[in-house]
């Protein structure tokens, strides 16, 4: 897409430096009748394919837009993934230190004990 939109830019810019240089330079010749309408038609075509340039690129930034917006929607789903299974594993962690409580009681019995 960006390669066919330069050359296309790239096409149009030289078409419309070719349009417009020759003509400028005939305008101070008496040789060319209608020269002046000539330009002018040139200048509309000129604005004619700006625009349409104009226009292609802000095409092209709606769909780049587009393809950000889903590769960051993605992106977003897989870290909330990782964060759930993260969730889940510090849970699971916590379910297994206090399961391990009873040992504590135990040790302080042991040491309680033994001191007497």
């Amino acid at each position: 897409m960006i390669i066919n939109y330069v050359n296309y830019m790239n096409g149009n810019l030289s078409h419309l430096s070719y349009m417009l240089q020759p003509k400028k330079s005939k305008i101070f010749s008496s040789k060319y009748p209608g020269i002046q309408k000539e330009i002018r038609n040139d200048e509309t075509d000129v604005k004619t394919i700006l625009e349409d340039l104009r226009t292609t690129m802000k095409e092209e930034a709606e769909v780049f837009k587009s393809l950000v917006d889903e590769v960051v929607s993605k992106n977003l789903e897989q870290i909330d993934k990782v964060e759930e299974s993260l969730m889940e594993l510090q849970q699971n962690q916590d379910k297994t230190y206090s399961g391990y409580s009873y040992l504590k009681a135990i040790v302080m019995d042991f040491h309680r004990s033994s001191r007497s």
